[in-house]
C-alpha cells in the first residue's frame, strides 16, 4: 500500500510540473550574435518571463529567410522588424510596443567624402552605395537608386567600403560600430547625421492572437515604467567596459 501511495504521489509531481512548466515560444531571428540582436533578446525574454512562458531564439542564415520560416509558422514569430513588414509578410501580426531603435547610418573609406554632410537618403542617391541583403529600411530608402549593390555579409560590405569599390556602405549603427574597432576598418569613417532613426517590433504568427494581446500589455508596463530603457542602458554600460 505505502508503495502504491509513493506512485501515486510521484504521479501528482510529474503531473503538477508539466502543468506550471513555463510554455516555451520560438521565436526566429538573422544568424550571428550582433549587438542589436542580443539587445533585443534581453527584452523580450524578460517580457515573455513576465506572461510566464519562456523564449528560444532560432537562428536562420540570412535576414530574409528568417521572415519567411516565420511567416510560414515554422516559428511562432520573428524577434524584431520595422513597422509595416507585415504588408509583405500577412501571417505576422505586428505588436504595436517598440522594442527597441535604431540608427540607419552611412559610412565611407573614400577621404573626399568623409566630409560629406548626410540629409537624408536622397542626398547620396547619386552614389555607388552597398548594404546586406534583407534589411528592409535600407531597401525602402534606396528604392528607386541605380548603383546600388546588395551584399551578403558584413564583411563583404565593410572590405567593399574600405577597398573604396563603393562611395557608402549603410547599415545600422549598433551594429556598425564593434566592426569598425578592427584595425583593417580604421580608415572608415561613420557620417552624421544618420540617414534615419528607425523603431523596430516584435512580429508574432497570427495563430498566436491571445500571446499579442499578452505580449503587447506587458511591454506597455515595461516601457511606461523605463525598463526597457534600463535594460538598454544597462546593455551598452556593459559592452562599453
Amino acid at each position: 500500500m505505502r508503495k502504491y501511495c509513493n506512485f501515486l504521489c510521484l504521479v501528482c509531481l510529474v503531473w503538477a510540473s508539466s502543468c506550471f512548466s513555463a510554455k516555451k515560444w520560438v521565436i526566429s531571428t538573422g544568424e550571428g550574435a550582433d549587438l542589436l540582436v542580443q539587445l533585443v533578446i534581453l527584452v523580450m525574454k524578460e517580457a515573455y518571463h513576465n506572461i510566464g512562458g519562456e523564449l528560444e531564439v532560432r537562428y536562420y542564415p540570412g535576414w530574409k529567410r528568417t521572415l519567411i520560416e516565420a511567416n510560414k509558422g515554422n516559428t511562432d514569430g520573428e524577434l524584431f522588424r520595422i513597422y509595416g513588414t507585415n504588408r509583405d509578410y500577412p501571417n505576422l501580426v505586428m505588436v504595436p510596443v517598440a522594442v527597441a531603435h535604431i540608427e540607419g547610418v552611412a559610412f565611407t573609406g573614400k577621404e573626399e567624402l568623409k566630409r560629406f554632410t548626410i540629409s537624408g537618403w536622397r542626398s547620396i542617391q547619386h552614389n555607388t552605395i552597398g548594404y546586406i541583403r534583407g534589411i528592409r529600411f535600407i531597401t525602402n530608402g534606396t528604392k528607386g537608386f541605380s548603383g546600388v549593390e546588395v551584399l551578403s555579409s558584413m564583411e563583404q560590405l565593410l572590405q567593399s567600403v574600405n577597398s573604396q569599390h563603393l562611395d557608402f556602405g549603410i547599415n545600422d549603427r549598433i551594429t556598425l560600430v564593434p566592426f569598425l574597432k578592427a584595425n583593417e576598418y580604421s580608415n572608415i569613417k561613420i557620417l552624421e547625421p544618420p540617414l534615419q532613426k528607425i523603431k523596430l517590433y516584435h512580429y508574432l504568427h497570427r495563430r498566436n492572437s491571445k500571446l499579442v494581446k499578452q505580449i503587447t500589455k506587458v511591454l506597455e508596463t515595461m516601457a511606461s515604467e523605463n525598463r526597457i530603457k534600463a535594460i538598454r542602458d544597462d546593455f551598452f554600460r556593459k559592452i562599453a567596459n
